[in-house]
């Protein structure tokens, strides 16, 4: 009677060859089979002791793997059986181009992750692992050329590389946003139609105004006065409660982060 002692590796994913050792495995892969389950395949070699073979494409999970010779059936084994991860979702799906965005995938067959590919940056570690279905890794920095670039997230498990999934694998990098000018540079608060024209208006979320002589102190523009004319000009009002004389910077904030203060070009006198 066929007696398998061990299999190796136990666990693996279509294309890993498998090698059965035990007693009784036959002399030929014509009287000697390999089931994984319910599949049966026809071994690339076979001896008494030991039996090898090219691991099918399976369902994910374990499956008992058990040799049949000249119609006796042996004894079974366990194989865990890897199958290819998919990325379905991720959150968040933008971010700086610095990088340091902590991302959460989701998907399915992840829970052997080994590493997560932005483009062709150096693949990152994954900093948690929830299961089979989500991880979470930190985005490394990318060069954007323009403002914006969408790129692949590749995961890399036991069982392979994810394939990309169009918009529901990617992830877009922004360039971080600057303001080179603001015009009119003074007037009072609640001046409406103030042009602030920069680098990287991208997807803007905000805009404030910070006080030079109090940093601490800062006004945000009501989002709903924020009018978008391109990539390199804004429209705002400057929001109420602006000290008169005082010298505020006016910072923009997108995905790509909030703009450095550009001493003078950035800046909006209050007046009375």
């Amino acid at each position: 009677m066929p007696t398998i002692t061990s299999i190796s590796p136990t666990q693996g994913f279509s294309g890993t060859v498998l090698t059965i050792t035990g007693t009784g495995l036959g002399s030929s892969p014509t009287t000697t089979k390999v089931n994984f389950g319910a599949v049966t395949l026809t071994p690339t070699t076979v001896t008494s002791t030991s039996v090898t073979l090219t691991v099918p494409a399976l369902c994910s999970g374990q499956v008992n793997v058990s040799a049949t010779v000249s119609g006796v059936i042996s004894n079974t084994k366990p194989f865990f059986y890897v199958g290819t991860p998919n990325c379905s979702f991720l959150s968040p799906n933008v971010g700086p181009a610095s990088g340091a965005t902590a991302v959460t995938i989701t998907g399915t067959g992840l829970a052997t992750a080994t590493g997560v590919t932005f483009d062709a940056e150096t693949p990152v570690i994954p900093t948690g692992v929830v299961g089979d279905s989500q991880i979470t890794a930190t985005t490394p920095a990318h060069t954007v050329a323009g403002e914006t670039e969408t790129v692949n997230v590749v995961v890399t498990t036991a069982g392979g590389n994810s394939v990309p999934n169009s918009g529901a694998s990617q992830f877009t990098y922004y360039n971080t946003p600057t303001v080179t000018a603001v015009s009119p540079a003074t007037g009072p608060a609640g001046q409406t139609g103030i042009i602030v024209t920069g680098t990287a208006f991208v997807d803007v979320s905000a805009v404030a105004f910070r006080d030079e002589a109090a940093p601490n102190t800062v006004f945000a523009v009501n989002p709903n006065s924020i009018t978008g004319i391109d990539s390199t000009q804004i429209v705002v009002t400057a929001p109420a409660g602006l000290v008169a004389t005082h010298v505020y910077e006016v910072r923009v904030t997108t995905p790509g982060g909030q703009s450095a203060l550009n001493p003078t070009a950035d800046e909006y006198t209050a007046t009375v």
